[in-house]
């Protein structure tokens, strides 16, 4: 029988949000433009790499373009990843406290939940990267307020809602993997920080591609305009993405192509991960070097 937690550490819950935030401004600048390239797919349904390649450096005039929308990613990725790592600890914690498990089985289910509120409140940021990584709004059109009060002026502030909802679902997928994968390569299989993190970025990313996808779509719809919610989204991703002239007529393989298309710039995603947690896994070791010092310090 699991053994249940006493008390919470808020040391531990402080130390992994720490690593969170630092970590995501190194790691976002190195992989950003894979992110790029991968919202540029998965919301024009280009074809391949090299077109969407070509379609950025054209609209940008240069390379420039893969770095747009640069400085609401490091200020979404902040927002988001120190607040996920530091929540996803205090869920952990409060689920091996009063449900009893352990392990990969707490931090799986205490990241659904840490992942849904931490995507929920992150929305906001989530949304100003998207509209500007893709030119859909303006800079001054994106702040935080003024995204606010076109929604609310023009009457769809339910649909803003729908986003954060959304993005809160993507989230709690991402993170249910990711902190549960992490913790078996880490904690059971004894591989560094930089491993561990990288390869269950990849696999969270993997799992949750479509729904990412699904997220991406509403996101670069302007807060003026109204959007569906998270499972009818999803379901017209995967449905009705194929033009009809196209359509297979058996509905199995219609949602497999539509799956398929779903998927497209999955490898940009999974590289832009991999890159952006293993720089984490990296400046983990540091501030879990200094906190300990620190800690002996006072001791």
């Amino acid at each position: 029988m699991a053994k249940q937690r006493e008390e919470l550490d808020v040391g531990a819950c402080l130390r992994q949000g720490a690593i969170g935030a630092l970590g995501a401004i190194p790691g976002t600048f190195c992989a950003h433009p894979c992110d790029v390239i991968k919202i540029r797919m998965q919301i024009t349904g280009a074809g391949s790499y090299q077109g969407a390649i070509r379609g950025i450096i054209k609209e940008a005039g240069g390379v420039r373009g893969f770095y747009r929308g640069l400085t609401p990613a490091i200020e979404q990725r902040m927002v988001a990843r120190g607040p996920m790592f530091l929540v996803s600890e205090l869920f952990t914690q409060n689920v091996e406290r009063y449900m009893g498990l352990e392990g990969v089985k707490a931090r799986f289910v205490g990241s659904v939940g840490s992942g849904y509120t931490v995507g929920f409140l992150a929305g906001i940021a989530e949304y100003r990267k998207k509209m500007l990584s893709q030119g859909v709004v303006t800079a001054k059109e994106a702040r935080w307020g003024n995204i606010v009060a076109t929604a609310r002026k023009s009457g769809q502030g339910r649909a803003l809602l729908l986003r954060l909802n959304a993005a809160g679902a993507c989230a709690a997928v991402f993170d249910s993997i990711f902190f549960s994968v992490q913790h078996q390569m880490s904690v059971n299989n004894g591989h560094s920080a930089p491993i561990s993190y990288g390869c269950a970025a990849a696999a969270a990313v993997c799992a949750g591609f479509l729904a990412d996808t699904t997220v991406a779509r509403m996101m670069v719809v302007p807060p003026n305009k109204p959007v569906n919610g998270f499972l009818s989204s999803f379901h017209q991703l995967i449905y009705h993405t194929v033009p009809k002239m196209e359509q297979p007529k058996n509905a199995v393989m219609r949602v497999l192509k539509g799956a398929r298309l779903g998927f497209r710039g999955l490898p940009a995603r999974v590289v832009e991960f991999s890159i952006s947690y293993t720089v984490t896994g990296f400046v983990s070791i540091p501030v879990v070097m200094y906190i300990q010092s620190w800690n002996k310090k006072e001791a």
